[in-house]
């Protein structure tokens, strides 16, 4: 008798690109940050922000792809961004700093008149 048995598990793996590691972006502007995984059993994904859950409206995940979007930056979004894949194999972890620079001058009727750097 001959037994054989195939293996189907993968750790977890995220792939992205690694210039985004550490961002500077301007207030006011978009935001965006876009994550590939994989592994069988499919992994979770969690997002955090600074150690915290992330927002569920700042994230789209889909079968194979993930997503962080802020639409118009504050100050308030600088810090590191994680992202982690797991499963039952194992898992895997990437983190982003975002550094929001800059400062609203005057914003009227949601018009922006002015930045400072």
């Amino acid at each position: 008798m001959v037994i054989c048995t195939l293996c189907t598990s993968g750790v977890p793996t995220l792939s992205y690109d690694e210039n985004k590691t550490e961002l500077s972006s301007k207030i006011a502007s978009k935001y965006q940050l876009d994550v590939e995984y994989s592994g069988v059993p499919t992994p979770t994904i969690t997002w955090t922000f600074d150690g915290k859950p992330i927002d569920e409206e700042l994230l789209s995940t889909m079968s194979s792809s993930t997503q962080v979007m802020v639409r118009k930056l504050e100050r308030s979004h600088s810090g590191i961004y994680s992202v982690t894949a797991e499963n039952t194999v194992g898992r895997a972890t990437a983190s982003f700093t975002l550094d929001v620079k800059g400062n609203l001058l005057c914003l009227l009727n949601d018009k922006v008149f002015g930045l400072m750097e």
